[in-house]
């Protein structure tokens, strides 16, 4: 390894390693509410790791970034690529959030914001409302509707939670670029309906996991994944709306 001012020995490398597993595990906690067959909580503990590891060896100390901040969405993105190839049917997952998110938007349209109901959203697209809570089963279990997707370009790797982090940025425009991004993103959120505003913020922001908002909100774990990709997707045609994206 090349040395610099702003890069890390071999042996720091690891100590920032070691000293920081405790990030895969918070990350794997807050990722296996839909494993796909086959692959397991431990499975993830690997795979995360390595996204640790790669992390440690990228990071940057002279960009006055903490390493929290930066290895989080390196973990994260580790996971989610490995899920992506054990996922059966991702186009077709795809296509059918695809329907889902344009149904909500086409609905909020014509009601001038307001949010599209379930039933809406199902005669929509010509379908029962049961179809379609199979659909939102469905494309929950994916790993693809998720604040932990790039929300611009093919080139960025910004997120929606990105926005959500606390981070240290390096420069003014940066810096009023992620504000702006934070204040638009908290807008929508409260636009929200109630039930979906409230899982997001205990998902994200209080960071509970899916049963245990399940059971604050007395349903089930499946019905608040549900619910979480409704509000994902209804954030996402809101935002395009916004000319966000």
């Amino acid at each position: 390894m090349v040395n610099n001012s702003s890069s890390l020995s071999e042996k720091n490398e690891n100590q920032l390693v070691v000293s920081h597993l405790y990030l895969v595990k918070f990350v794997v906690s807050r990722m296996t509410m839909n494993l796909p067959p086959g692959v397991t909580k431990d499975d993830l503990h690997a795979i995360g790791s390595m996204g640790l590891i790669d992390a440690a060896k990228k990071f940057d100390v002279s960009k006055g970034v903490q390493f929290k901040t930066y290895s989080v969405p390196r973990i994260r993105g580790a996971i989610l690529d490995e899920l992506r190839r054990y996922t059966l049917g991702g186009q077709t997952l795809c296509r059918k959030a695809r329907q889902i998110e344009q149904a909500t938007k086409a609905i909020e349209i014509r009601k001038d914001g307001g949010a599209a109901s379930d039933d809406e959203v199902a005669d929509e697209l010509g379908i029962t409302k049961e179809k379609l809570n199979k659909m939102m089963t469905e494309v929950s279990r994916s790993f693809l509707i998720s604040l932990d997707e790039p929300t611009y370009s093919d080139n960025s790797t910004t997120s929606f939670s990105d926005t959500i982090e606390d981070q240290k940025l390096l420069t003014p425009d940066m810096f009023m670029e992620n504000k702006e991004r934070k204040r638009l993103l908290q807008q929508v959120i409260q636009e929200l309906p109630d039930q979906e505003k409230r899982v997001l913020v205990l998902y994200y922001f209080e960071e509970m996991t899916l049963r245990e908002i399940g059971l604050i909100l007395s349903v089930s774990e499946s019905r608040v994944s549900q619910i979480h990709t409704k509000a994902i997707l209804r954030l996402r045609s809101r935002l395009k709306q916004l000319n966000y994206q």
